[in-house]
């Protein structure tokens, strides 16, 4: 069976790296990107079942990012849950 693909777009590392493990222990392959830039081009050369994508990324907005992959054909039916966290309590 082939197993289904993840592409993380994650500047957070820690947050990179729980989510990688979490995926891979579940059977997932996992595709890893820091910048929102370079997981676009990821998303726009690859075929995945599913990115999760931050919302805030230091070099393009999450949202944007959303709205371009929306419009490419490769990427445009692939789901994408957005990622968000805050430090320092709750809100």
């Amino acid at each position: 069976m082939k197993k289904k693909r993840v592409l993380v777009v994650e500047n957070e590392m820690p947050i990179t790296m729980m989510l990688e493990s979490l995926l891979i222990q579940a059977g997932f392959d996992v595709q890893l990107a820091a910048q929102g830039h370079q997981g676009m081009e990821i998303a726009q050369d690859r075929r995945f079942d599913l990115i999760l994508l931050s919302a805030n990324l230091p070099d393009i907005n999450g949202f944007e990012i959303c709205a371009e992959l929306k419009q490419r054909h490769i990427s445009r039916r692939t789901p994408i849950v957005f990622l968000s966290h805050r430090c320092g309590g709750f809100y």
